[in-house]
């Protein structure tokens, strides 16, 4: 068993899913920081609701690879 960076264990390759041998890992983009584009406050959303959305998204993956 592996653990993730927040302490959750889980095994490596669970059912097969992903890729063996290759890379492994979550890809994040516009659903984390595109509704701040252009906001006057960018930087400030970019540190709060970017963040939240991200973390958000660990979460979900932890639980999913954790099970």
């Amino acid at each position: 068993m592996r653990r993730t960076p927040r302490g959750r264990r889980y095994r490596a390759n669970p059912g097969g899913l992903g890729s063996a041998p290759g890379a492994s890992g979550v890809l994040a983009g516009r659903t984390v920081w595109a509704s701040v584009v252009g906001s006057p406050t960018m930087a400030d959303d970019l540190r709060t609701t970017s963040v939240d959305r991200l973390r958000r998204l660990a979460d979900v993956v932890d639980d999913a690879v954790s099970h």
